[in-house]
């Protein structure tokens, strides 16, 4: 199950820096993220390499929490839920032999339960719980607050903790193998000049950026029919974290997007501006 000491200290470093990530996005509210990669980092984690690795993740999560500036017995009970929620859906889907592959409806329900209904609410009720014990959040924000750090750790889930749970040399063998490689490659080019055009755009134009975001959805999504689940979500990933990057250096179209320019826009620019982790 443990990968041994550079296990740990790589796990340890990659959770560490999903969570500045996350706590680096614009946010109307200190310490619930719009978007935790965090957590799918820990369940991809203790999934795949063993409950071990739980001590690493426990102490990525409490420096980062720590680095928030939140005090030391609240770093420590938020840290708690956030790796013990994962753990104990880690835990589960192991006994419960979750295929990583994810190409069975049990296996992605199984995954979708026990980290969009398990882990996530665990450490969203948790954290919520504590921020306001701490005094950091009043009692009435507390209902909103908790479904802010859920729609966070949710969509970290998805983002980061897939394409790190299904991504291995076969899923690449099979994506860019004889007859494949071709239509991999330019639909992972398309999906990557698109972003980069959409962060590339001024201010002025950032309602069509958004729209050009779509763009990489369904190339990905293609991608994903034809060629698997694992390189399509490894991309999304890879996408994700220059998007955020982007956002956090002050450009794209989530820094400026003012809200009323349709439902999706609307959901897009809300999204990034509430509360982070």
């Amino acid at each position: 199950e443990n990968t041994g000491a550079a296990g740990s200290v790589l796990s340890a470093c990659a959770y560490f820096w999903a969570g500045w990530l996350g706590l680096s996005l614009p946010a109307s509210t200190a310490y619930i993220s719009p978007f935790w990669p965090a957590m799918g980092i820990a369940l991809a984690v203790l999934v795949r390499w063993g409950s071990g690795l739980a001590p690493a993740l426990f102490a990525a999560a409490l420096a980062i929490n720590l680095w928030a500036g939140l005090p030391a017995w609240l770093c420590a009970a938020i840290a708690a839920g956030n790796i013990g929620g994962p753990l104990m859906a880690a835990i589960w889907l192991n006994r419960a032999k979750l295929n990583l592959r994810l190409e069975q409806r049990r296996d992605l329900l199984m995954l979708l339960g026990a980290g969009s209904l398990g882990a996530t609410v665990l450490s969203a009720a948790n954290g919520a719980a504590w921020l306001a014990i701490g005094g950091r959040i009043s009692t009435l924000q507390l209902p909103s607050a908790a479904l802010s750090w859920w729609a966070g750790d949710t969509l970290g889930l998805f983002v980061a903790g897939i394409p790190l749970l299904t991504l291995n040399l076969s899923g690449i063998r099979q994506a860019f193998g004889p007859g494949r490689r071709a239509r991999s490659v330019l639909l992972l080019a398309g999906s990557g000049l698109s972003v980069l055009v959409a962060l590339s755009m001024p201010a002025s134009l950032a309602q069509p950026a958004l729209a050009l975001l779509m763009l990489p959805i369904l190339l990905l999504v293609w991608l994903a029919m034809r060629a698997g689940v694992g390189p399509a979500s490894a991309a999304v990933l890879a996408m994700a974290v220059v998007i955020v990057s982007a956002t956090v250096a002050g450009a794209g179209p989530f820094v400026t997007t003012p809200p009323g320019g349709g439902a999706l826009l609307s959901a897009s620019y809300y999204l990034m501006k509430s509360p982070p982790e």
